[in-house]
């Protein structure tokens, strides 16, 4: 985040809260400061939400105008909302989206400070390895990311022998505070080539586990 300056006249330019429960109050003060050479108004609209139900709400007293250099704040406040309403893309992703807009002066200045919420999720990634010798055929084995392919991974098997069966373990890992279910998929890079297989295709792990497969 950077620091408050001309360019930057809101602290946190971004709010968000991160692992939100039920029955509490999450509250992120925001300063806003006038830079001009003159004093101008500032207003604040939003949050704005769908049906003007959004799970955020701004606690804010409207000023007449700010003079060169001072700053007034608000706060904005998320609680979650009872499921029945809660907007259906936030139920199923777990992530609660929406917007202040402060404008300076006559229209002079806009600017927009994105809200997010998340909930509690299970992260679970593949855990890239260093290269390492097989112990048999004696080839190189390694697990990387596939570049530009967010959650592919690679398995490189080195050199196989001809009709002898190769294999790689993958370790999964939840970085989540939350259990977490995954699927796992064998794409092959070679159409004609044989058919990789993967066991087991699905599993869950519970927050900060780790599994091999």
């Amino acid at each position: 985040m950077p620091d408050q300056d001309k360019e930057h006249p809101i602290s946190p330019d971004i709010v968000h809260f991160e692992n939100v429960l039920d029955r509490l109050v999450y509250v992120q003060t925001i300063s806003i400061r006038n830079y001009a050479d003159k004093a101008r108004r500032v207003r604040i609209a939003g949050p704005h939400g769908p049906a003007n139900k959004s799970p955020f709400s701004l606690v804010y007293t409207p000023t007449t105008s700010l003079a060169p250099g001072l700053e007034c704040v608000c706060d904005v406040h998320f609680v979650l909302p009872d499921p029945d309403k809660a907007v259906a893309s936030a139920l199923e992703t777990g992530i609660y989206r929406d917007r202040l807009v402060v404008t300076f002066g006559d229209n002079e200045q806009r600017m927009e400070i994105p809200l997010t919420a998340s909930t509690p999720q299970g992260r679970i990634m593949a855990v890239p390895t260093a290269p390492k010798r097989h112990r048999v055929a004696g080839r190189d084995v390694q697990v990387v990311p596939a570049p530009g392919a967010p959650g592919l991974f690679h398995c490189r098997l080195g050199d196989v022998a001809l009709n002898a069966p190769a294999r790689v373990e993958i370790e999964l890992r939840n970085f989540g505070p939350v259990a977490a279910d995954f699927e796992l998929e064998a794409i092959s890079a070679d159409d004609a080539g044989e058919p990789l297989v993967v066991e087991p295709k699905q599993g869950r792990l519970g927050p900060d586990r780790r599994a091999a497969r």
